[in-house]
């Protein structure tokens, strides 16, 4: 909840006095962060056009 301008139950850290700065700077500013999620999907009309136009699957679906 925020009251104020200020989260309740968090504060600001002191990035000067932290000792895990850098690595929370390289995490960041520096590593690529991603997110997956896994889904089912009916691609049987994707295979179709594949097939028909004699083409990869893979290819068709980048």
């Amino acid at each position: 909840m925020t009251t104020m301008g200020r989260t309740e139950g968090m504060e600001k850290i002191n990035f000067d006095g932290w000792d895990r700065s850098s690595t929370f700077h390289h995490f960041f500013n520096v590593a690529q962060s991603t997110y997956s999620i896994t889904v089912k999907i009916d691609v049987t009309k994707v295979i179709d056009f594949a097939k028909k136009h004699q083409m990869s699957f893979y290819i068709v679906m980048t």
